[in-house]
């Protein structure tokens, strides 16, 4: 799809069709690459496999007829997805789409897309009552370990982080080492080198910024590090101990959050 299309494909979305709706601009273009955006000609057939739960469906333009299960269960059009989307049947039913007329689809996984817009919604509400906090969890929460934590341990994994200051040539975390951390950095940058059994030195396998984080592998598995960072500017890191992580992995639910977050997750249609 054309970047202008997108562009306005998305605006329409987060301007008229929930829960879109509830994003935030500068979240808005992330949404691309947890749904699919598919434009279907008049006449066309599609068929479509749902994820594990129900995923949602949008009719951003056009008119479908959306048949499963051998029957026409609906005829869908732009006004009957912007507040109810179309559940479709979970895998492996298919469900077969048949346009109407020119038309845009928007295809959601209902799971990643819901996590999303809470995650966005804590972050605001991070902003309001603790701007520091606030600040980090917006730089860091695209990493993948704290996007699959539930919502409800994101604050206490932030509060349970230090702060650290490192400098330029700095070896965070050693090849070799035992894995007793895991760090985010927040400011500066970093290159990871790597060892292999035959190689005479460590090779250059990628370099790390503002938000990335390393270490974790080590924890999880309990071995040794595979990889050496060093960082090449000056900066700072977040520091999670090992005993907190694994407090934080082996505890998926805490017994009390914020409660402007508690009111956020319960709107966002997370249970407490």
């Amino acid at each position: 799809m054309m970047s202008v299309k997108l562009d306005r494909v998305l605006d329409n979305l987060s301007r008229n069709f929930q829960p879109f709706t509830l994003l935030s601009r500068e979240r808005l273009h992330e949404v691309v690459n947890t749904v699919r955006f598919m434009e279907m000609r008049q006449g066309e057939i599609f068929q479509i496999t749902g994820g594990k739960g129900h995923d949602y469906l949008f009719v951003v333009e056009g008119q479908l007829e959306i048949i499963y299960s051998g029957a026409i269960k609906s005829v869908a059009g732009p006004d009957d997805t912007r507040k109810h989307p179309v559940l479709l049947p979970p895998s492996p039913s298919t469900s077969t789409l048949v346009a109407r007329q020119n038309s845009i689809i928007c295809h959601a996984d209902r799971d990643l897309l819901d996590k999303l817009i809470s995650w966005d919604e804590v972050v605001r509400t991070m902003e309001d009552t603790d701007i520091e906090l606030y600040r980090v969890m917006e730089q860091v929460r695209n990493s993948l370990v704290f996007r699959r934590l539930p919502l409800e341990t994101v604050e206490m994994a932030f509060k349970r982080m230090k702060c650290q200051d490192v400098k330029k040539g700095q070896e965070v975390i050693r090849q070799g080492e035992a894995g007793d951390a895991y760090y985010i950095i927040t400011a500066g940058t970093a290159e990871v080198f790597q060892r292999g059994l035959y190689d005479d030195k460590p090779h250059k396998i990628a370099d790390l910024k503002d938000g990335d984080a390393f270490g974790c592998e080590a924890l999880i598995s309990g071995k040794t590090r595979s990889e050496t960072v060093r960082m090449t500017s000056d900066g700072t890191v977040l520091v999670l101990d090992k005993q907190a992580f694994e407090d934080l992995i082996s505890t998926p639910l805490i017994k009390s959050v914020h409660p402007s977050i508690a009111k956020t997750m319960l709107e966002t249609g997370y249970s407490l």
